[in-house]
């Protein structure tokens, strides 16, 4: 139900900032779903964490690539990129280095 409706992880997708919509669309899978809208968000953390646990660490065993309901997330999941505010300098030469 989730991956039909792309506005709940597609980060972005123009309706993924839209809260009213979101908060629309997660009401009504509660519903389809006969749970709360806490439980079903709680429980979408959890399948949203194992899956990315499961990417970082790959498969176990030697069965190799198991596919997963859950790779429609595959494309949603870029980490950002980290920044520094540290400089590269280029290594000292012999004549600038510090030792005697």
């Amino acid at each position: 139900m989730i991956q039909q409706r792309p506005a709940l992880y597609h980060t972005t997708g123009k309706c993924y900032v839209n809260c009213v919509a979101k908060a629309e669309l997660w009401r009504e899978i509660a519903n389809n779903l006969v749970i709360s809208e806490k439980e079903l968000k709680k429980r979408w953390d959890s399948l949203r964490t194992q899956y990315m646990r499961y990417k970082k660490h790959g498969p176990s065993g030697s069965s190799g690539a198991q596919k997963t309901h859950r790779q429609f997330l595959q494309p949603h999941t870029k980490r950002k990129e980290s920044t520094s505010n540290l400089t590269i300098r280029a290594p000292l030469s012999e004549s600038e280095s510090c030792s005697p």
